[in-house]
């Protein structure tokens, strides 16, 4: 008897860690006459359970609360497609691609790479808090290039939806 009572007493199937709350209400109680009918002092025992905290228990209800979204941070550039127009061939020309982190936490990019060696972008190093406004500059350079061109810079951030990808259009003449 003893050795069930224990069993019970101890066992983790029936007891469930309080995860900080500091009042834990029990459940329900197990009555375990079946087990004790055959004791010396069939006496029933009552093993409490022990309830989870409310925040846990509330997400089986089916009218709960939403939970708030995950925080990140965010870019909104002001357009991510710009025409040099006609430029001759040999020539370097720069845009910047103005941007604004409209999320909730600093904005770290973490490195711009160009779709060939024409194209170079530059970005800034440090975070960029929220509601902060900053630019990528853009690097073309059309030396060994003709007609119509078309580069992207791709900027890796923590932002939502990373890489953005920053169009350069073009047309070399000679």
């Amino acid at each position: 008897m003893k050795k069930i009572f224990n069993y019970l007493l101890f066992s983790p199937c029936l007891f469930f860690a309080s995860c900080g709350s500091e009042q834990a209400q029990p459940l329900a109680s197990l009555k375990l006459d079946s087990v004790v009918q055959n004791s010396p002092q069939n006496t029933p025992i009552s093993a409490p359970v022990i309830a989870a905290p409310d925040s846990v228990a509330a997400d089986s209800q089916p009218n709960k609360k939403a939970r708030p979204a995950f925080k990140s941070a965010e870019i909104k550039f002001v357009d991510t497609v710009y025409n040099f127009g006609n430029i001759k061939q040999g020539e370097s020309r720069e845009y910047s691609f103005k941007f604004k982190n409209i999320g909730d936490k600093p904005l770290e990019i973490s490195k711009v790479e160009g779709s060939c060696g024409c194209t170079v972008g530059s970005y800034p190093f440090l975070p960029i808090s929220k509601n902060e406004e900053n630019a990528i500059t853009a690097r073309f350079d059309s030396k060994g290039k003709i007609n119509k061109q078309e580069t992207y810079l791709l900027v890796h951030s923590n932002a939502l939806n990373s890489p953005h990808k920053l169009i350069l259009k073009s047309v070399v003449v000679e």
